[in-house]
C-alpha cells in the first residue's frame, strides 16, 4: 500500500506595519463619519442636513447630549428616527476611534489632559456605580443609555477600558445602548413633540433650565468639597 500524503495548508496571515495599522485605525472612523454623512446629504433636503450636521457637531460640546439633541432636532423638522440614528450612530463610530487609538489620543496636547481627568471620573463612578462594574457588559449598556451623564462614545468608552473589557466588548456594548437611549429619546419626544405642539419649546426650554442648574450645583459642591479637602 502507498502511503497517503497530506497536504497541510497553513492559513495566510497578513501583518500591517505599525503605520499601515494606524491610517487604518484613524482613518476608517473618518471614512465612516464620512460616507454617512454623504447619505444624508443625498437623502434629506439640504437645509434639513445643515441643521443635523450642526447639531451633531454640537453633540461633542459639552453639556449637550442625547438628551437635548434630539429634542432640538425633532423640533426642527428631521424625523426623529434620523436624527436618533445619528446621535447613536456617533456614539459607536467615536466610541471604535478610542478605543483604536486610546494611546495616541492620551499624548495629543491639551485632549490628553481632558482624557486623563475623563480617565480619573470614569474611577470615581466605578467607584459610587459598583453595579456598572458587577454587571460588565449589561451595566457599560446601561451607563451609555442613562442620558444627563455626559455618557457616549467617549465617556463608555473609557469606562469600558478601565473595566478591561475587550475592544469588541467595548464598541458592541457602546453601541447597544447608544442606539437603545437615543431611540427610547426620540420615540418620547416625538410622541411629546405632536401632544404638546407649540408647549414643546418650552418643555424643551424647562429641561435645558434644569440640566443648567443640575450642572452648576454639580460643579459648586465639587470646588467645596476640593477646599474641604485641601
Amino acid at each position: 500500500m502507498k502511503q497517503e500524503e497530506y497536504c497541510v495548508i497553513h492559513p495566510v496571515r497578513i501583518y500591517f506595519s505599525p503605520r499601515i495599522d494606524r491610517c487604518i485605525k484613524i482613518g476608517l472612523p473618518i471614512l465612516l463619519i464620512t460616507l454617512y454623512m454623504l447619505y444624508w446629504f443625498l437623502v434629506l433636503p439640504y437645509e434639513l442636513f445643515l441643521v443635523q450636521g450642526g447639531l451633531l457637531l454640537a453633540y461633542f460640546i459639552p453639556p449637550a447630549g442625547k438628551e437635548t439633541i434630539i429634542p432640538i432636532g425633532i423640533e426642527l423638522g428631521i424625523p426623529w428616527w434620523t436624527i436618533a440614528t445619528s446621535v447613536a450612530f456617533i456614539d459607536a463610530i467615536t466610541a471604535l476611534f478610542v478605543v483604536w487609538n486610546f494611546d495616541l489620543i492620551q499624548k495629543v496636547p491639551g485632549i490628553g489632559t481632558i482624557i486623563k481627568k475623563i480617565v480619573s471620573q470614569g474611577y470615581d463612578y466605578l467607584q459610587k456605580h459598583r453595579w456598572v462594574d458587577r454587571l460588565y457588559v449589561i451595566g457599560l449598556v446601561l451607563f451609555v443609555m442613562i442620558p444627563l451623564q455626559g455618557t457616549g462614545g467617549i465617556g463608555g468608552a473609557i469606562i469600558g477600558n478601565i473595566l478591561g473589557m475587550k475592544k469588541g466588548e467595548i464598541v458592541g456594548s457602546v453601541t447597544c445602548g447608544a442606539f437603545l437611549g437615543s431611540f427610547l429619546i426620540g420615540i418620547s419626544m416625538n410622541s411629546l413633540h405632536d401632544q404638546a405642539g407649540e408647549m414643546f419649546w418650552l418643555v424643551i426650554l424647562f429641561l435645558a433650565i434644569i440640566i443648567l442648574v443640575t450642572i452648576v450645583f454639580s460643579l459648586v459642591y465639587r470646588i467645596i468639597c476640593n477646599r474641604r479637602e485641601s
